[in-house]
Parts: structure tokens; sequence; C-alpha cells
């Protein structure tokens, strides 16, 4: 009995691990480069030097501003003063990097992430479902 204990438990932490596991976009990180390099940043390039040998040491092939539709957030636009504080976040820094498939994402946004030029690294997470809503009609939706 002790060993069906011992067999279901370590299945059961198996398989705990095998979803614990993130899904993400190989060879891509999410970055957003800090406020004070905006000058430095087009739809489609960084020029800071340091983030460049940054980036050609990991093998980049593109760099691609994420919401380039976006206006550059300007604080003194603030909506109402008299309002409180101002939580409106800036989109308009966050690129898409790809670089060579051969690089652990973690550590390339490490690598990145310690030029400091950046406000964060990550990598590009795929968005999972976890589990089915508790809809008995959720087999007749349609798109």
């Amino acid at each position: 009995m002790r060993d069906r204990l011992i067999i279901v438990l370590f299945a059961l932490m198996a398989f705990s691990l095998a979803h614990a596991q993130d899904a993400h976009v190989p060879g891509a990180l999410l970055v957003k480069v800090k406020p004070e390099y905006r000058a430095m940043c087009s739809d489609e390039q960084i020029e800071h030097p340091v983030l460049q040998a940054a980036m050609e040491a990991l093998g980049q092939t593109s760099v691609k501003k994420r919401f380039s539709f976006v206006q550059p957030f300007i604080p003194d636009r603030a909506p109402d003063p008299n309002a409180g504080p101002d939580r409106r976040v800036d989109i308009s820094l966050i690129y898409e990097i790809r670089f060579d498939e051969r690089w652990d994402v973690r550590k390339a946004a490490k690598q990145l992430q310690e030029t400091g030029t950046l406000e964060y690294a990550e990598p590009w997470f795929i968005p999972t479902v976890i589990n089915t809503p508790n809809d008995e009609l959720v087999d007749s939706v349609y798109y």
C-alpha cells in the first residue's frame, strides 16, 4: 500500500512539474526601454551602443516596436491634475527582439537587462487556457 502511495505522489509531482514549464516563443524577448533613452528609439531600431552590442552578441535578427501605432507618453498632458496620481502606462517603448533560437531566453533577457537601458526584459510568454469554463453551452459558441 505504501509503495502505491509513493508511486501516486511521484506521478502527481511529475504531472505538476510538466505544467510548470512556461510556454514562450523561442528566440524572442519583449523589452521596455527606459524613458530617458526615448530619443534613441525608432520603430525598428534602438540606437544605444551598449544595448546594440549586447543584441549583436545574441545574434539579433530583428527589433520591432510592439505598439507602433501608440503615440509617445508625455507626462505633462495629464488628463486632470486634481484627479490624483497619474496611473497611465507608457507602452510606446515596448519592443520585440528576435535573436538566435539556440540562446536560452532567460539568459538572453538577463544579459540585455544588465546593460542598464531597459526597464525590463522578459520571454514572450504564450498564454494558455488552464481549464474549461463551467458553462454547459460552451460547445455552442461560434465565431
